[in-house]
Formats: C-alpha cells, structure tokens, sequence
C-alpha cells in the first residue's frame, strides 16, 4: 500500500493524474478504510485542479478521526485552495487547540494565516512547527540510548576524519554563535529529517518574500538604420523598489528608469533624408540660394544667413512606474521617460481568475512603441519656428501643414487582448485574440488584429 502511494505522488508530481491513479487504484480497493490512500486520492484532485473534491474527500477523512492530524494539514490546505479561507482558519485553529505540541498543527496553520495575508504570524507559526519537531527528534536521538551510540560509534564516518583541518576550533562562516532551539534552524542541525528541511526552506523562503528590496540594474540595445532616422541606440539604468504586501501574496512595486536615445547624425548632405525631416526641405533650399537676388520669398536670408540643419541629437529622462500585482490581477501606471520631447501617460491591467483548471486572462494596456528614436521619443523640428519654417508653412498651405508640427511622433499602443488557457495534466491548450490601435503626435493612426490558439 505505501508503494502505491509512493508511485501515485511521485506521477501527481509530474502532472500524470491518470497515470497515478491507476497505481493508487488497487490500494482503495483492498482497504477502503484506509486513511493513507484517501489522502493521495485528494492529492490527485488537488494537482488536477479540483480542489474542492479534494476537500470533500479531507474533510471526510478527518470527520473519521479528527485527531488525524495529516488529515487535518490536507484538508486546510484543500480549503486555501478552493478559497474557503475562513474555513481553513477554523480547522487549523482546531488542530492547533487539540495537539499544541505537535508540529503538523501549526504548520496548518501556517497555511491558514498565510492565505489570510499575515506574514509575521505565518513567520511565528513556522518557528513554533520547527522547535516542535526538533525536540522530537533530539527527543528520540536521546530515547535511542547506548545502543544508538554504539551504532553510531561503529558506523563508517561519512568524510575524512583524517583530512587536516586547520588549528585550532574551526568555525563555518555562516554558523550560529549562540545557542537556542531556533537559531539551529538556519544551520540544518538534522538535514537527514525532511520536516525540518522543509520548515527551515520556507521560513527562509518566506523571509526574502516579506523583506522590502531594491535593486538596480544597466540595460543596452541597439538597432541598425538610417543615421538621424531609423538608428536607435538606448542605454538605461532601471531602479526598482518591491514592498511585499499579504505575506508576500501581492506586492507594490516603484521603479525609475534613467534612459538615453540616440539614433546618430542625419546625413545633411543627402537629398533624400534631407526633405523627410520636417521643414528641412525648405531650408535645404533657403540655403543654396540664400544671398541670391531672386530668391522669391526668400529674400530676407542673406548670404551670411543661412539656417542650420542637424537632426539626430540624443534624448534623455527617466521612466517612473509604479506597479501592483497577486496571483490573479496585475496593474501598473507610469510614464514614458520625462524629458523626452514627447511623454506619455502608460499603464496597464490584467485580469486572470482561475477556476479549477481553466484560466480566464483579460488585459488591456497602454505602451511606448520603441522600435526607433521617432516612435518612442518624438522629434522635434529645429527650424520650425524659424524665418524660414514660418516661410514653408505658407508656401505648404494649411492642408499639408496640418499634418505636420514641431514635433511628432511619440506613439503608443493600446492594447487590449483575451485568452482562456486549460490545464490538462502536463499539457496547456489556450486561445485567444486581441485589437491594438498606434497613435501618436502628428504621424498617421494604425490599427492591428490578432487571433491564436496553441498548445
């Protein structure tokens, strides 16, 4: 019977319910009053995304014998599972009040307290479970007596007792310097006891997810193009700061970007970049005939009056974003970096509920289109506002000026897209499509459509 429910856990594990059930099978049948093969079959329905059979199956179990207290840790985690917290916080408290002195009650309700979104108290509780079980084992390392010893004494050592050491008391950096029942725990005084492992692992896990962190980072890309055009060099220095909320369930995110764009020199010499950068057709030609006697309306340029023509000069700013998350929505709002010529308003959301083994994700955002200096920071015309730029909007006339100004570009999409994702055993079968519409500051509008489905 252990065999299989050994066999039957190890194949949940890798996603095989079937599988692991027809190994659990023979053992619910020889004993149907066995509490072992009942709990792996609420396993089964657990790892396949049923957790409220699972629970009916627990809570049956414990009903049989509430002093169960395996029976108990699988029914409250059932219970977290299938979001019946209030319900999962009742047995566990239950637990907890019949066998105090037990570990397996308050690592129930650890999980109790952890679903409800009391970290320090899950931290308390996982403390309590570890000094449990570590008096329980020294408890039966004490209890084993002579004989114990004298195995122990006659065992062959594990490592070298002969390997040279140093002078001297050596000490493990990292090792404890005080005494204590807890303090042991980060050391792993018995990592031959798996309880104790795993406790130590998620008071350590645990921690790190609680802690408040910042970080820092150096990111670099570039892309080929035309100089001044489609050339993007970027460099940026992302700053991110994570405050863990709910005992580490969802979290508060704030982060600033420093960024830097360039796309290089225009080409000034060229008459085909030239006339595709703003007014610079125009003061191309202000230029070549400037000083000129008949220069139509151009005579206000003298010789020694020419007007400059330079695109491709780096942008700089900083990106904040402050973002939200937990298991099944995630939200954000920020900026594209401030002190580019054009900044926008970005943000998104996300939603995707689970239910049983069918995820539902819906999701609706706003980003910078980065592809080039034009499209995620905007350009500005140097000359616009000039002689001669004031001269080329009324040579153009208002219908071909209009779709043009002193700056463009700076274009976001906003995109909004729905999937559904099924679980079934190690494979993942989804769907979904989506509608996206680019805009930005004097360039043309666009609009894209998106449907797929795989596995």
């Amino acid at each position: 019977m252990g065999i299989s429910v050994a066999q039957s856990d190890l194949l949940n594990q890798r996603g095989d319910q079937a599988q692991a059930y027809d190994h659990l099978a023979p053992a619910l049948q020889a004993d149907p009053e066995a509490t072992s093969p009942k709990l792996a079959l609420a396993r089964l329905y657990n790892g396949h995304g049923k957790p409220g059979k699972a629970l009916e199956i627990d809570l049956a179990v414990l009903r049989h014998n509430p002093q169960d207290l395996d029976a108990r840790q699988a029914a409250v985690q059932a219970a977290v599972n299938s979001d019946h917290n209030s319900l999962a916080t009742r047995l566990a408290m239950d637990g907890v009040q019949e066998s105090p002195m037990d570990a397996r009650a308050w690592l129930a309700m650890a999980v109790a307290d952890q679903a409800d979104g009391h970290g320090q108290r899950t931290i308390e509780d996982l403390r309590r479970a570890y000094d449990l079980r570590l008096q329980q084992v020294e408890g039966t390392r004490a209890a084993s007596g002579p004989v114990g010893a004298q195995e122990e004494a006659l065992a062959p050592p594990s490592t070298n007792p002969f390997q040279s050491r140093g002078y001297g008391h050596q000490v493990e950096l990292g090792a404890p310097v005080t005494g204590g029942s807890y303090s042991a725990e980060a050391a792993s005084p018995d990592t031959s006891d798996q309880m104790l492992s795993s406790i130590a692992g998620q008071i350590h896990t645990l921690r790190e997810n609680l802690a408040p962190s910042i970080d820092g980072g150096l990111g670099f890309r570039s892309r080929s193009g035309e100089h001044g055009m489609g050339r993007l060099t970027e460099a940026n220095i992302p700053i991110v700061g994570r405050l863990p909320l709910q005992a580490g369930e969802s979290s508060l995110t704030f982060s600033i970007t420093p960024t830097m764009i360039w796309s290089g020199q225009l080409n000034t010499g060229s008459v085909y970049d030239v006339p595709r950068y703003g007014t610079f057709m125009a003061t191309q030609a202000a230029n070549q005939c400037a000083g000129h006697s008949s220069c139509g309306g151009l005579d206000f340029l003298s010789a020694n009056h020419t007007q400059r023509i330079a695109a491709g000069a780096g942008e700089a700013g900083f990106a904040p974003d402050v973002q939200f998350g937990n298991s099944w929505v995630r939200a954000d709002v920020g900026a594209s970096p401030i002190g580019f010529p054009i900044t926008n308003v970005l943000g998104g959301v996300e939603f995707s509920p689970r239910v049983g083994p069918v995820t539902f994700r819906v999701s609706a955002e706003r980003r910078s289109i980065t592809n080039s200096v034009l499209s995620y920071g905007g350009l500005r015309d140097p000359n616009y506002n000039s002689e001669v730029g004031r001269y080329a909007r009324q040579v153009y006339g208002h219908d071909l000026t209009k779709q043009w100004g002193s700056e463009w570009g700076g274009v976001v999409t906003n995109h909004f897209h729905g999937q559904v994702e099924a679980t079934l055993g190690n494979t993942i079968l989804y769907g979904g499509g989506g509608y996206a519409i680019q805009t930005g500051k004097n360039v043309q509008r666009n609009s894209e459509r998106e449907a797929g489905i795989g596995a």
